[in-house]
């Protein structure tokens, strides 16, 4: 999505077509590679062979360039109040392929959390009394992964929060023309 006139004042976005399939193939190709690691877990109602610290990365760098991406695009996103819903949803496309990129990804996380195998979390000690089991210490590095995860979502979601209320409230500013420089 690119806008007409970038010396004018507000939005006034250009119509792509070939954008917008672009856009919507690169959807519906995430969900189609995410689906079966979703569906192999829940069938198997066991997320044994994940790794827990592939997770912490991964679900910490989707949402490090969502949220990247929703600070940078702000401007257009603002664009939504002043145009119709259909050029809405084409300015912020790109915000929402990488939100569903983090999304698909951390729900393998959840899922991962959610199915961890039940004989892997608690170890069994003889004559140990078992009202108050003991965790495996895997079990408690992958719950110390799922909530590193969790603080750094939040921690990042308000640090972006921060930036986009110390912007100007006054400017809608059109992409920056430097990445078609190169």
């Amino acid at each position: 999505m690119d806008f007409v006139d970038e010396n004018s004042q507000g939005c006034q976005p250009i119509h792509d077509w070939v954008t917008n399939v672009i856009s919507a193939i690169v959807i519906v190709g995430m969900s189609t590679a995410y689906a079966p690691q979703h569906y192999r877990i829940i069938k198997k109602q066991s997320s044994e062979g994940f790794s827990p610290l592939f997770l912490l990365l991964g679900s910490t760098s989707a949402a490090a360039g969502f949220w990247n991406m929703i600070t940078m695009q702000w401007g257009v996103a603002r664009c939504c109040g002043s145009v119709s819903w259909g050029s809405c949803v084409e300015m912020t496309a790109g915000i929402f392929q990488v939100f569903w990129q983090w999304f698909c990804f951390t729900l393998i996380f959840v899922l991962y959390i959610r199915y961890y195998p039940e004989r892997l979390k608690y170890l069994d000690v003889y004559g140990y009394d078992s009202s108050q089991p003991l965790k495996t210490s895997d079990w408690q590095f992958a719950q110390f992964c799922a909530w590193v995860t969790f603080g750094h979502f939040v921690f990042s979601g308000l640090a972006t929060l921060y930036c986009r209320d110390r912007t100007s409230r006054d400017v809608i500013s059109p992409p920056s023309r430097a990445p078609s420089l190169y």
